[in-house]
C-alpha cells in the first residue's frame, strides 16, 4: 500500500513538471500509453464476451479516465492542495461505507487535517482547479468500489 502511495504522489509530482512542458493532456498520454504498453506486455487479457464484462471494463475505464483529471487541476492548483482535495473522495468513501465509530473517526481527522493544511485564508484558489481535483477524488472512489 505505501509502495502504491509513493507510486502515485510522485507521479503526481513528475506530472505537475511535465506538464509546462507537454500539457495536461500530454501528461494523461503519456502516462496512460505507457501503462497500457507495459500491462499489455506483461499480460494480454482475452476479449470480453459478455455485456457484463464489458460494463465493468467501461466502469473501470471511466474511472481511470476520471482519475486524470487531477493533471488538469495540478496545472492551476499546488501540488499538495490538489492531491489532498482528490484524497478526499476516498476519505468520504472510507467514512460512508464504515461500519464502526473508530472509522468515522479516523475519516474525519484526515478531513479535519486536510482543513487545517488549507483552511480559508486570504488566499484564493480557482474553482476550477478545485472541482477538477475533488472530481478526480469522486473517480478514484468509483474506483475503489468498481476493484
Amino acid at each position: 500500500m505505501v509502495g502504491s502511495v509513493l507510486s502515485v504522489q510522485f507521479g503526481q509530482a513528475f506530472g505537475k513538471q511535465l506538464s509546462e512542458d507537454v500539457g495536461a493532456s500530454g501528461v494523461v498520454a503519456l502516462r496512460l500509453g505507457l501503462a497500457a504498453a507495459v500491462l499489455l506486455a506483461l499480460y494480454r487479457p482475452a476479449v470480453p464476451r459478455s455485456w457484463a464484462e464489458r460494463r465493468v471494463i467501461l466502469g473501470f475505464g471511466t474511472a481511470i479516465a476520471g482519475m486524470n483529471l487531477i493533471y488538469p487541476a495540478l496545472t492551476i492548483l499546488p501540488l499538495g492542495l490538489a492531491s489532498a482535495l482528490q484524497l478526499l473522495g476516498p476519505i468520504s468513501l472510507a467514512l460512508f461505507t464504515s461500519r464502526r465509530i473508530r472509522d468515522v473517526a479516523c475519516a474525519v481527522v484526515a478531513g479535519v487535517g486536510v482543513w487545517l493544511f488549507y483552511a480559508p485564508r486570504d488566499v484564493s484558489f480557482p474553482l476550477a482547479g478545485v472541482v477538477l481535483a475533488l472530481a478526480s477524488g469522486a473517480c478514484m472512489a468509483a474506483y475503489f468500489l468498481l476493484s
